[in-house]
């Protein structure tokens, strides 16, 4: 039977990963994925702390500690699939994480980044946030690489399924996402289903959100069969979404000790 060539990302903010990082793994094994990038980490856990055997956990920039001391405040870093594909870690910023997987054929790699972004309030955080975005983006997008990028963004652009208006914060996302010509998957019709991403349980009512995102290159925008939203919040205020991508086969991983970290 002919089985279709497809590759499942899922970006989230879990506020916290530490105590979640079992169930957050059952959850991509049922999804299929083969990437997750995960924003606000909150952890120092070691890469082997959080890594098993298939999941392996690569850490981006980690945030300042809380006042307490305990763990950081922010962070972010993504879980690969090292049993099934061929992933590096090709460049960390301030506020964002790439890799490449590999892919079978003559399509080049697949480059995908997790963002997370200072709070919406945090006008001249966003300029510096966007501005890496902007520098990352172009990068890739103009050596031809199909890119998706997704994350907490922290910013308001009057995505479907919002109940805030557009914010500063949102307009210079869009800026950004315009200069380097990439795609929102939230805003795509028939493709996004689900939503907010993010609710609050407040007194008087929930507030419902879109803070977090997924973009894609124009390269990569005709594989892009779904976004969806997932319900389960898993303990946290956000929720999960899942990037379903067809006419792609990721390269199998290699053995053990074959792995590389690429310079681009």
């Amino acid at each position: 039977m002919f089985k279709a060539l497809m590759i499942t990302l899922v970006f989230w903010n879990p506020r916290g990963i530490n105590n979640k990082d079992v169930e957050f793994k059952e959850f991509l094994d049922g999804k299929g994925a083969v990437y997750a990038g995960v924003a606000e980490s909150q952890t120092y856990r070691s890469e082997s702390a959080l890594s098993d055997v298939r999941w392996s956990w690569e850490a981006g920039t980690e945030g300042k500690p809380t006042a307490k001391g305990t763990s950081p405040a922010r962070g972010m870093g993504a879980f690969v699939d090292v049993s099934s594909v061929e992933a590096s870690v090709v460049r960390v910023g301030k506020f964002t994480m790439w890799h490449r997987i590999e892919l079978v054929g003559d399509r080049g790699p697949l480059v995908v980044g997790v963002g997370y972004f200072p709070k919406a309030q945090d006008v001249a955080g966003h300029k510096l946030a966007n501005d890496e975005l902007r520098e990352m983006m172009a990068h890739f997008t103009g050596a031809g690489e199909l890119v998706a990028f997704g994350g907490d963004l922290n910013a308001h652009t009057g995505a479907k399924g919002c109940s805030m208006p557009a914010d500063e914060a949102g307009r210079m996302l869009i800026d950004t996402i315009g200069f380097a010509g990439m795609l929102m998957v939230n805003n795509m019709a028939g493709l996004c289903t689900g939503g907010p991403t993010r609710r609050q349980v407040r007194i008087g009512g929930d507030q419902e959100t879109v803070i977090d995102y997924v973009f894609v290159s124009p390269t990569l925008a005709s594989m892009v069969q779904s976004l969806t939203i997932e319900e389960g919040q898993m303990g946290s205020d956000h929720l999960p979404l899942v990037l379903t991508l067809e006419g792609l086969s990721a390269k199998p991983a290699r053995k053990a000790g074959m792995r590389e970290v690429w310079k681009v």
